[in-house]
């Protein structure tokens, strides 16, 4: 549903972008956003089930704190030099912060993450694998509309917006159609198998845009392979965490995978930018930037193909249902 929802919104912020201001690009997604607000109250039913705890502020402060140390630096190390006093202090704090805040969570009575999740081989192998995965998708993201409306002269295809957002939806689409066949797949054969194959076919799509980014031609192929790996690996990555945990785990360590994916992608947006910059050939010609970024985004994923390798793999369907069950002690009660 992300992937069908993207299919549509590239290429329509690029109409907007083409025939209006840019603030009714982001007023078009307030209302997407409140739509999709309306349709949950009205549409989702409550849940009988509940898992007894209270919000941990603290440690939920801990990590913010942390996290956002860490991604200022990399959003603003490109402006201030990443060997400047400003990014350095704000790696330091992040790098305190964080063993700060597991201690912290190992502790309290009620943590805001688990850790004793984290420290399960698959669940921790796995979110290495969706941070990693993030690194290149959303690394490639950042990258594929500076390349394709950047002008000819220095590197770029001096495409519209419209046509900039019409290049990725190949990998909108692809993914719309390939993701439920993952979980065809993993309800046969188990996750781990479209997992690695994502990782894989993700990396390659990576490598050929890094060979080939000239043409609106190459970069609409290199994106329909990038279509079938994020398709097979992200929607593989959930199933893998909602079996490695029983029911009343499964929101946290959801929460920690889009954390996880949120991470790797602002991470991934900077990185692959500057390199571009750092890699620039002579005359501003960004061409030279733009083979490093994505040979590195391929790396990533590369990454993720070695960490995924380390998940373990769980019988189809061998997550037992608790929700009969539950619901009928919870009523009893």
């Amino acid at each position: 549903m992300t992937a069908i929802g993207g299919s549509v919104g590239l290429p329509l912020g690029g109409l907007i972008i083409d025939h209006a201001p840019v603030a009714v690009l982001f007023w078009t997604g307030a209302a997407f956003g409140f739509a999709g607000l309306v349709g949950a109250v009205l549409g989702v039913p409550r849940t009988t089930l509940r898992s007894p705890g209270r919000l941990d502020l603290a440690g939920a402060l801990i990590l913010t704190l942390a996290l956002v140390a860490l991604l200022i630096g990399v959003s603003f190390a490109p402006t201030w030099g990443w060997g400047s006093a400003r990014v350095l202090s704000l790696f330091a704090a992040g790098a305190v912060l964080l063993p700060l805040w597991w201690r912290f969570e190992s502790r309290t009575a009620s943590p805001l993450v688990d850790t004793r999740l984290l420290r399960k081989r698959s669940v921790s192998a796995t979110l290495l694998t969706t941070l990693a995965m993030g690194f290149g998708l959303f690394g490639t993201f950042s990258l594929l509309p500076r390349l394709a409306q950047s002008p000819v002269g220095i590197g770029g295809l001096d495409l519209t917006p419209f046509v900039a957002g019409a290049l990725m939806f190949p990998t909108a689409f692809i993914n719309a159609c390939v993701a439920p066949v993952v979980g065809v797949i993993g309800r046969a054969r188990g996750s781990k198998l479209p997992l690695r194959t994502g990782c894989l076919v993700a990396a390659g799509g990576l490598a050929l845009l890094s060979a080939l980014h000239g043409s609106p031609a190459e970069i609409a192929l290199g994106c329909a392979v990038l279509g079938v790996g994020f398709a097979a690996a992200l929607a593989a990555a959930p199933n893998i965490l909602v079996n490695n945990v029983g029911w009343e785990q499964t929101g946290a360590v959801m929460a920690v995978n889009t954390l996880a994916q949120n991470l790797g992608s602002s991470i991934g947006s900077q990185v692959t930018v500057t390199i571009v910059v750092a890699k620039s050939g002579a005359g501003g010609n960004l061409g030279p930037g733009y083979t490093w970024a994505f040979a590195v985004a391929a790396v990533a994923a590369g990454l993720a193909f070695l960490a995924c390798s380390k998940v373990a793999q769980l019988a189809p369907q061998s997550r037992p249902d608790y929700s009969l069950d539950t619901v009928s002690v919870s009523e009893s009660d």
